[in-house]
């Protein structure tokens, strides 16, 4: 005869291996991709042509009226890790804030990872989103000429 406590156990543990299947599910899925004619789209756009060296993709997602802007700076030997925080948008103009997370070096004494916020200003043009303002979030390697 099965006992009430008998009876927990085995809801607790097919809870517990539910958890288990679904974070692994998670775990597993690639990294959501925005689309393109979003502020968040612009922004993961960007930062994805800046972490490949990608200047003239970077630029053509920038103001025409920014002078200069930090391109380049791919984390080299550093992991890089970066989440959308939020969104906020009107008609006209977002903010898209994003955290960077880079780690790197060598364990158990020489890791380190560090966190930086960064807010993207943008206006909608006839184009589509473009980039106004920027916080930086990598070193500067190259300075793009203006147009």
């Amino acid at each position: 005869m099965t006992t009430r406590s008998e009876i927990g156990w085995w809801v607790a543990g097919a809870g517990l291996v539910a958890l288990v299947v679904v974070a692994a599910v998670l775990a597993g899925r690639p990294p959501r991709t925005y689309d393109l004619s979003t502020p968040e789209g612009t922004v993961q756009a960007f930062l994805q042509a800046v972490l490949d060296d990608d200047t003239a993709a970077a630029r053509r997602l920038l103001a025409p009226d920014v002078d200069e802007r930090c391109v380049g700076g791919a984390p080299g030997d550093e992991s890089v890790r970066i989440t959308l925080v939020s969104v906020t948008a009107t008609d006209d103009t977002a903010t898209v804030e994003v955290r960077v997370v880079r780690s790197g070096g060598e364990p158990p004494f020489g890791a380190y990872e560090y966190t930086q916020d960064a807010t993207y200003r943008l206006e909608r043009t006839d184009d589509g989103w473009l980039i106004t303002s920027a916080d930086w979030p990598f070193p500067c390697i190259e300075r793009i000429p203006p147009p």
